[in-house]
C-alpha cells in the first residue's frame, strides 16, 4: 500500500479543520435552540460535583442508603435557598419603599457634582440634568429585576430533576479514567475552588455594605458571590454595580473607603487565595476565557457567562485526548509551536 504523500497529509489536516468546524457550528445552533432543556441539565450536572462530596459523605461515613443521603442533602439545599429568597423578597420590597427617598438623595449627589463641574469652569444645564434623572423608570427597573428573578426561580424544578437523577446514578466507588477522570479532577478543583473564593467575597461585600446600614446588602453579596463565578470581568462588574446605591445612600467619601474596601477584598481574594487553592487550575489560556465567555453569553445568555469557564475546560481536555484534535487543545492552553510539541510527547 503506497504511503500517503505530503499533500495527502495537509489534505487531511484541512478535511479534519473543516469538520471542526461545521461540528462546532452545528453544536452550538444545537445547545442554541435546546437552551431551555440543555440549560438546566449542564447547571444540574455542574452541581452534582459540588454537592456529591456530601452525599458521598453521608453515605460512606454514616452508612445511610444513599437516597437517603440524597434527600437530607436536598432538604438542607432547599431550605437554604427559600430562607435565602424570602430575605431577598424583603430586601426589594423595603427598596421599593424607599424609592422616592433614593431619588431625593441622587438629585442631591448630582446637584453637588454639578456644582463642582461648574466650579471647574464647565457649563451644565443643571435643569436638563435633574430632568433626565427624574425621568428614570426606577419603578420599572425593580419590578424587571423581580421578573427576571422569578424566570430564573421557574428552570430551578427542572434542574432540581434532573440533578437528583444524574446524582442518583452516581456511585462514590465508580472507576473512572482516561478523559472522563481529567474533566472530574479539573472541573471538580475549579468548581470548590470558586465556591470558596465567591463565598468569601460574597461575605465581604454584604457584610461591608451593612456594617455602612446600606439597603440590599445580602442582594449585593448574592450578586458578587455570582459575578466571581464569570472569568476576568465578574469581580469588576461586581464592584460597578454596587456603585449608584453606595454614592445615594452614604456620604461621597465614606462611599469612596466602601469602594477600596471591596476593590482591596477582590484583589486579595482573587490574585492571592485563589491561585493558592487552584493550584494549576484549568490550564486555559487568558484569550482563551475571554473568548469562551464571549461564546457561551450568546449561546446561554448570562448563565452561559457563569459557566464558561468549566466548559471551555472540558472541550480542552476532550480535544487534548485524541492526536487529531490535540494541537486545538493546546492552542486552547496557550502553548503554541515548541512549547505544544513538548506538551504533545508527554502525553
Amino acid at each position: 500500500m503506497d504511503e500517503p504523500t505530503p499533500l495527502d497529509v495537509e489534505q487531511r489536516k484541512l478535511t479534519t479543520i473543516a469538520l471542526l468546524l461545521i461540528a462546532a457550528i452545528a453544536l452550538g445552533a444545537a445547545l442554541t435552540v435546546l437552551r431551555e432543556v440543555a440549560l438546566p441539565f449542564v447547571v444540574a450536572l455542574l452541581l452534582v460535583y459540588v454537592v456529591s462530596p456530601l452525599v458521598d459523605y453521608l453515605e460512606m461515613r454514616l452508612r445511610a442508603p444513599r437516597w437517603l443521603a440524597l434527600v437530607v442533602t436536598m432538604l438542607i439545599g432547599i431550605a437554604l435557598s427559600l430562607g435565602l429568597v424570602l430575605l431577598i423578597v424583603q430586601s426589594v420590597d423595603g427598596i421599593e419603599q424607599k424609592l422616592e427617598v433614593y431619588g431625593q438623595r441622587l438629585l442631591a449627589f448630582e446637584q453637588s457634582i454639578v456644582a463642582w463641574l461648574q466650579g471647574q469652569g464647565l457649563e451644565i444645564d443643571n435643569d436638563a440634568v435633574v430632568k433626565h434623572i427624574q425621568a428614570l423608570p426606577m419603578q420599572e427597573i425593580v419590578t424587571g429585576a423581580l421578573g427576571s428573578l422569578a424566570g430564573i426561580l421557574s428552570k430551578a424544578a427542572l434542574t432540581l430533576l434532573f440533578f437528583a437523577f444524574l446524582i442518583m446514578g452516581k456511585s462514590p466507588w465508580e472507576d473512572k479514567g482516561g478523559v472522563w477522570e481529567e474533566i472530574d479532577r479539573s472541573v471538580n478543583r475549579y468548581l470548590r475552588t470558586k465556591l470558596v473564593t465567591s463565598t468569601a467575597i460574597g461575605l465581604v461585600f454584604g457584610g461591608l455594605l451593612f456594617a455602612f446600614g446600606i439597603d440590599l446588602a445580602l442582594v449585593f453579596g448574592l450578586l458578587a458571590f455570582l459575578l466571581n463565578f464569570v472569568p476576568t470581568v465578574g469581580s469588576v462588574l461586581a464592584v460597578i454595580v454596587t456603585l449608584p446605591l453606595i454614592f445615594v445612600a452614604v456620604d461621597p467619601l465614606v462611599g469612596l473607603g466602601i469602594v477600596g474596601g471591596l476593590v482591596l477584598a477582590q484583589n486579595v481574594i482573587g490574585n492571592v487565595l485563589e491561585p493558592k487553592l487552584m493550584g494549576h487550575g484549568l490550564d486555559l489560556h487568558p484569550a482563551t476565557i475571554l473568548i469562551g465567555l464571549g461564546l457561551w453569553g450568546v449561546i446561554w445568555g448570562v448563565v452561559g457567562m457563569l459557566l464558561s469557564a468549566p466548559l471551555m475546560a472540558i472541550i480542552r481536555v476532550v480535544l487534548k485526548n485524541y492526536s487529531v484534535t490535540r494541537p486545538v487543545a493546546e492552542l486552547l492552553a496557550g502553548r503554541v509551536g515548541s512549547q505544544a510539541r513538548r506538551s504533545s510527547l508527554s502525553l
